[in-house]
């Protein structure tokens, strides 16, 4: 068969192919032969083709489309594109080349169904994006020092990498929904506002799919008009016409969720995953977050008394020292006595249950921020910023609860500075006071005892 003069009778030769070929006129694109592979496809029979042109038949438009040649080739030159066919909504691979039809100049259409290789090329394309947003999300939650910075980068880069309209987290609180995070695609609003404390029963729906961790997968809002009523009013109003949510769980637990409005549709089934996986490492982090508090508080608190210890003592010494503090300091060092003699005597259970007791006493007279339990039997107050006769009010109403209480005892040093130049001779003065307190005491007791001071 030559190519470049066929007749009629030659291009019916085309139906055996399994390809799909039309032949249309150079210069008007109007259809001149359909093969029996593309009238199948396409459902449009011969004597219909002929009163229509390519782009009609193919893409339902009245002016050629990208893949037509509006410029006719000359016999044998050949033009190679590739494309989207509408009609039979398949990807093809097109070539196009210029012959004589019964004398007439024409364009032979040879398309090439090439779906399934676009489709294993756009799975790949996804993979690879997904494992480059996972290592990312990985990079942006081992960098960043807080998981409220690492939210807003993930959510960035969630909503641009995926051409979503929003990218948002919520976190579930005493049964309530606060909208904590988002990012907005360029000229979308923030809904972040209105979303604050909303019952998540108004959710029910959602709730069930969450605890096997599942996400909220909704390609098309209309598709829960009837089945979810609440829910689909109150997105539909937010200008949403589909959304994808996944839950946040930690220890089984669900705390909140992370989801994108308005994603592209064909990428809505490739999200899911990604998603899925992306909420999992941030429930890790929030662990990771709740374990090291948790190790922080163990660090600075003295668990016996509920006050802080000699690390948060010191920590919080160091911060005064350099923050050069421009207001008062009173300073407050107090001293078990006879606590010793009860371990010696009564046993250290009995001595400890006197440390608590002193705990108690210091809550209830002084804020928990400013106890700091600094040895043994050694207790101290820093108090910034108060008048000189507020805290010996303090002073003078810790004095009057040991007065009436004889299973305890504590020396008090008090020492008060309005600017203080170093924060050390503060609390060495509070000190030498409280020993100064605790020598009368003994020299006191040792009266009373008929023995001795020694």
């Amino acid at each position: 068969m030559d190519l470049n003069a066929l007749s009629l009778a030659d291009v019916a030769a085309f139906d055996l192919l399994d390809e799909m070929v039309h032949i249309t006129d150079a210069k008007t694109q109007r259809i001149l032969f359909v093969n029996r592979a593309e009238r199948e496809r396409t459902g449009v029979s011969s004597l219909a083709a002929e009163s229509l042109t390519c782009h009609k038949m193919l893409a339902g438009i009245h002016v050629p489309c990208v893949n037509c040649c509006t410029m006719p080739l000359a016999i044998g030159e050949v033009r190679e594109s590739q494309g989207y066919n509408p009609a039979t909504k398949r990807h093809v691979y097109i070539k196009v080349r210029g012959i004589r039809l019964e004398g007439r100049l024409a364009h032979l259409v040879l398309s090439i169904d090439v779906s399934e290789i676009e489709q294993e090329k756009r799975a790949l394309q996804n993979a690879l994006e997904a494992q480059d947003m996972l290592g990312h999300t990985l990079h942006i939650l081992a960098e960043c020092d807080s998981l409220e910075k690492a939210y807003n980068l993930i959510l960035q880069n969630l909503g641009e990498t995926l051409r979503a309209k929003r990218a948002f987290v919520f976190e579930l609180r005493h049964g309530l929904l606060y909208n904590t995070h988002e990012w907005c695609m360029q000229g979308v609003p923030s809904y972040m506002p209105e979303r604050q404390g909303i019952d998540v029963s108004r959710f029910k729906h959602w709730l069930p799919i969450m605890e096997e961790n599942r996400c909220i997968l909704i390609p098309d809002v209309e598709d829960i008009r009837d089945s979810w009523r609440e829910e689909y009013e109150m997105i539909v109003a937010r200008g949403i016409h589909s959304y994808i949510v996944a839950p946040i769980r930690v220890r089984s637990k669900l705390v909140g969720y992370i989801g994108l409005d308005n994603p592209p549709l064909e990428k809505m089934q490739n999200i899911e995953p990604l998603l899925l996986s992306i909420a999992y490492y941030v429930s890790t982090r929030i662990l990771m977050q709740a374990y090291t508090s948790l190790l922080e508080k163990m660090s600075f608190y003295d668990a016996m008394t509920g006050c802080g210890n000699r690390n948060a003592f010191m920590r919080e010494k160091t911060r005064l020292e350099n923050s050069r503090i421009d207001c008062s300091l009173g300073v407050a060092y107090f001293d078990l006595n006879n606590l010793k003699e009860t371990n010696d005597t009564l046993g250290h259970e009995y001595g400890d249950r006197m440390i608590a007791q002193a705990g108690e006493l210091f809550h209830r007279i002084f804020p928990a921020k400013e106890i700091y339990r600094v040895g043994g039997d050694e207790f101290v107050v820093l108090s910034v910023g108060e008048r000189e006769e507020a805290l010996l009010g303090k002073i003078g109403a810790m004095r009057k609860c040991l007065a009436k209480d004889d299973s305890l005892s504590i020396s008090i040093g008090v020492a008060w500075e309005a600017h203080p130049k170093r924060v050390q001779d503060v609390i060495d003065r509070a000190d030498q006071a409280m020993y100064a307190e605790k020598e009368r005491y003994h020299r006191e007791k040792a009266a009373r005892e008929g023995r001795p001071n020694k």
